[in-house]
């Protein structure tokens, strides 16, 4: 590749400026960002009223079955590779393409689900069913 000296002289900035600031970080972070946050029932309920301990037990749910797909993505991926490397390169690009599907999915599953969740409360918040469910909206 072929560059011109302009060119070579902005990359090179790019990543001198790059490494300063990934470099900096570590150095420049103070105790404040370690703090943990302190969370009040308000936060912790999302204005409904359910149970913050059902909240915890839900989010612990999700969050494991999140790092399960993570890692059966990870493996799945590594044999998609392997498909490949025996040439079922046909087999192992659907396979990936599936996968890197599936994994998104899992990821957008949640915040979609919650929108849809509030969305629905907050248009029939007038409902004597939802009329209690919403605090804070």
């Amino acid at each position: 590749m072929k560059l011109s000296k302009k060119e070579k002289k902005e990359y090179k900035k790019t990543a001198r400026n790059f490494l300063l600031s990934v470099l900096a970080f570590p150095i420049f972070t103070s105790k404040s960002m370690a703090a943990p946050l302190k969370i009040t029932p308000s936060q912790n309920t999302m204005g409904l009223l359910i149970p913050p301990d059902f909240i915890t037990t839900c989010m612990t749910i999700i969050l494991t079955f999140i790092i399960l797909a993570v890692v059966a993505a990870i493996v799945l991926l590594i044999l998609a590779g392997v498909m490949r490397m025996m040439k079922q390169k046909k087999f192992a690009i659907e396979w990936t393409s599936d996968i890197i599907h599936g994994f998104a999915q899992v990821l957008v599953a949640l915040p979609i689900i919650l929108l849809l969740f509030f969305l629905t409360v907050l248009v029939l918040k007038n409902l004597p069913i939802f009329s209690g469910l919403l605090t804070g909206i």
